[in-house]
């Protein structure tokens, strides 16, 4: 009979499977929602909504999911897979347009808002 109840060698260390489980924790982690914040033009399109919450890693993630749950507002954000240039999206108030556009990274604690554009004379 053993005199420990640990085994006398242990595996061997796997990397790659450490990596793999760390990428796994990382997307489930990385899936919490993101409220994205829906201005009063575009409310009717989520059922009267102010804030819709959506998972994704990135803008364009975000929004591809929102439009998921609400096919009605895809139209209203995009024409040919691109984004209305009407339509303003910001990640904690700042303007993809200046960031990474789409591809602007939305991390935990992240806040998308959707604004129209203002114009007039």
């Amino acid at each position: 009979m053993p005199d420990s109840c640990f085994p006398a060698t242990l595996p061997p260390f796997d990397a790659a499977l450490d990596i793999r489980l760390a990428a796994k924790l990382t997307l489930l982690v990385s899936d919490m929602p993101i409220p994205v914040e829906i201005p009063p033009p575009l409310r009717e399109h989520v059922g009267g909504l102010l804030t819709v919450p959506a998972t994704g890693t990135t803008v364009a993630a975000v929004l591809a999911d929102l439009a998921k749950q609400y096919p009605a507002i895809e139209a209203k954000l995009f024409v040919n897979g691109k984004l209305r240039p009407h339509v303003n999206v910001l990640v904690n108030e700042e303007d993809i347009r200046f960031l990474d556009e789409l591809d602007t990274a939305t991390p935990d604690g992240s806040v998308v808002s959707l604004m129209p554009a203002v114009s007039g004379g």
